[in-house]
């Protein structure tokens, strides 16, 4: 199990891809997590306690997301800032605690396949994908729009195909 987390051997494209998979798996947790983080900060804003909204009705429910976005609409970095003060510190370690083997088991897989396709250079081209995997993650929330958008999610796209379909050089992969 220790091999899997290395940042060491290599692996060709079709273990890239189910290495891939194996992390949106893994990746199952933080949703779940973030939902129950995000729902119960939604009633603890809006002023319910948990037992009391698993008695609603559809009625209530409709009247609670009534409530919930008008206040976004009439202010909604009051609505941000109050949602994130009613996160509890626990689901935010157990998303932390959740987090860091899905974000190191993703970082070993795709240094494991760019040491594959550029044996020499592996450590520069690895710290290159990092960053530029960042600016596409960070570019879309920061400046906006739809063509920035698009243009980060064909250029990780590109990325991801140019990794997964390139031949090594490498005869048997050890990792």
């Amino acid at each position: 199990m220790k091999k899997y987390f290395q940042f060491s051997g290599t692996i060709n494209g079709t273990t890239y891809l189910l290495r891939l998979l194996f992390t949106m798996l893994m990746s199952i947790p933080l949703l779940v997590i973030s939902m129950i983080g995000l729902g119960t900060a939604v009633f603890e804003y809006l002023g319910y306690d948990l037992e009391e909204a698993a008695t609603f009705g559809p009625q209530e429910q409709q009247d609670m997301g009534e409530k919930l976005g008008m206040a976004m609409v009439e202010n909604p970095s009051e609505v941000m800032t109050g949602l994130i003060s009613n996160i509890s510190g626990g689901v935010i370690i157990a998303f932390i605690v959740f987090l860091i083997p899905v974000v190191w088991f993703y970082w070993a897989t795709c240094y494991k396949r760019i040491s594959a396709l550029f044996p020499s250079t592996a450590f520069k081209v690895f710290i290159g994908f990092i960053i530029i995997e960042a600016v596409l993650d960070i570019l879309p929330i920061a400046v906006g729009g739809s063509t920035i958008t698009a243009f980060s999610a064909i250029a990780g796209l590109g990325i991801f195909i140019f990794l997964l379909s390139k031949n090594s050089t490498i005869g048997e992969h050890d990792g």
